[in-house]
């Protein structure tokens, strides 16, 4: 009976590890892909991020900017839903560089 549960810990921690080997594969192909796309798109493999914070009396408004694919902006406004900054980054804006 020992060997039987010994071998059943054994197939499960083999599945486990299975699965997260399959999950890092995936997260590299990705990354590739992403990759590939950037420098299709006559940019540099590295990617650029920019923030910049600005207080205008007692609101502070925060400017995003990078060379990516873009935000969309309807994206933003549901994601920031039931937050107390919600009305002001739902009037965030999207534009695309590629």
């Amino acid at each position: 009976m020992a060997n039987i549960h010994s071998q059943i810990k054994r197939i499960q921690r083999s599945e486990r590890e299975r699965l997260e080997n399959r999950k890092y594969t995936s997260r590299i192909k990705t990354y590739l892909r992403r990759l590939e796309e950037r420098v299709a798109a006559g940019k540099p493999p590295q990617a650029h991020i920019g923030l910049h914070a600005t207080q205008l009396g007692s609101e502070v408004v925060i400017a995003v900017t990078d060379d990516g694919r873009g935000i969309d902006p309807s994206a933003v406004g549901r994601a920031a839903s039931g937050h107390h900054a919600a009305p002001s980054i739902a009037r965030a804006t999207g534009a695309s560089t590629s």
